[in-house]
């Protein structure tokens, strides 16, 4: 499982065109918040596949 910090640190996100053209900080949260969202993702996937996500009413 990717841990929330874990994005920062990746070399090959960190030598990639985009990363080196932010400032550290908005690159630092804009890649926590991704791995928020895809953890966030995964969660909901795990529960649906168990039945276990219930939609609306």
């Amino acid at each position: 499982m990717t841990g929330k910090f874990d994005l920062i640190y990746e070399p090959s996100v960190l030598k990639s065109m985009v990363a080196q053209s932010l400032p550290s900080t908005p690159m630092q949260q804009t890649l926590m918040s991704v791995a928020e969202a895809f953890k966030s993702f995964k969660e909901l996937r795990d529960l649906h596949l168990k039945g276990k996500l219930h939609l609306g009413p």
